[in-house]
C-alpha cells in the first residue's frame, strides 16, 4: 500500500495536494522524474517538502486506521509534514477476544513442543506435533488392544529410534494425553480467569506464556 510521500505547496505556503510517487510536477511548472535525487533546498525552492515516514502502529491493543493522516504543523518554508496513524482503544470484549485467541496459540504451543519420555536410564524427547500425536493415538489402539506384540522402533526428537515394548508404547501414549489434557485444563482456567478481567489495561497485564506444562528443554533436531 502507497502512502503520501510529498506535500506539495502553493506559493503562499498554502497546502496543494499529497503525492504518494516520486514523479510529479510542482506548483512552480517544475518537474520531478525523481523527486529522492534532488535535495531538500531544490525541493523547497519548488514547495515540496517530504513527508516523514512514521511506521504503522501495533494493533495488538487498539484499531489502526488502514490509512494515515499527515500532520503539518508550523507556518511558512518552516513547516513539516510527518504521518500520523489514527488509532481507537479496542472494547474490552475485543480485548478479551485477543486474549482468548493468544491463550489458544500458547495451548498448541506447548502442546507441539514435546515430552521427555524415558525408557531404563536414557531420557528421550518425544515429539507431540499434530501429526506425531495423531499417530501416537493410532499405536495405543494398537498396541491396548495388543496387537504390538512385539512392540515396534519409534522415531524420537534426537532422531534416535529405539525400540519400544507394547507397554512402553502404551505408558508414553498416556504420558503425552495427560500432558494435553493438563494443557486444556490450563486453557479453561485461564478463559475463566479472562472472563472476569475489569479493564483493557488488565486485559494488557494478563499473561498466559507461563501457566502452561514446562516444555522439555531438549530441542527437536530437524
Amino acid at each position: 500500500m502507497r502512502y503520501p510521500l510529498y506535500v506539495i505547496f502553493n506559493e503562499d505556503w498554502s497546502v496543494n495536494r499529497y503525492e504518494n510517487g516520486v514523479s510529479f510536477t510542482a506548483t512552480t511548472g517544475r518537474n520531478f522524474t525523481d523527486a529522492t535525487k534532488h535535495p531538500v533546498a531544490t525541493l523547497l525552492e519548488h514547495y515540496v517538502k517530504p513527508i516523514t515516514q512514521t511506521p504503522k502502529p501495533s494493533s495488538e491493543w487498539q484499531d489502526v486506521a488502514s490509512q494515515p493522516d499527515v500532520l503539518i504543523e508550523g507556518e511558512g518554508a518552516a513547516q513539516t509534514a510527518k504521518l500520523t496513524w489514527p488509532t481507537a482503544t479496542i472494547s474490552l470484549d475485543q480485548a478479551k477476544a485477543k486474549l482468548r485467541a493468544k491463550v489458544k496459540q500458547c495451548k498448541f504451543a506447548r502442546m507441539d513442543a514435546g515430552i521427555e519420555f524415558s525408557i531404563g536410564e536414557t531420557t528421550y524427547l518425544v515429539q507431540t506435533d499434530a501429526d506425531s500425536r495423531s499417530l501416537i493415538d493410532s499405536t495405543f489402539a494398537l498396541a491396548v488392544n495388543g496387537y504390538l506384540p512385539d512392540g515396534r522402533g519409534w522415531r524420537m526428537g534426537d532422531n534416535s529410534y529405539p525400540t519400544l515394548t507394547q507397554q512402553q508404547l502404551i505408558d508414553m501414549a498416556l504420558a503425552v494425553g495427560a500432558m494435553v489434557g493438563d494443557c486444556y485444563d490450563v486453557q479453561s482456567e485461564l478463559e475463566t480467569a479472562i472472563d472476569a478481567l475489569a479493564d483493557v489495561e488488565a486485559c494488557k497485564a494478563f499473561d498466559c506464556s507461563s501457566a502452561f506444562p514446562s516444555a522439555p528443554e531438549q530441542t527437536i533436531s530437524q
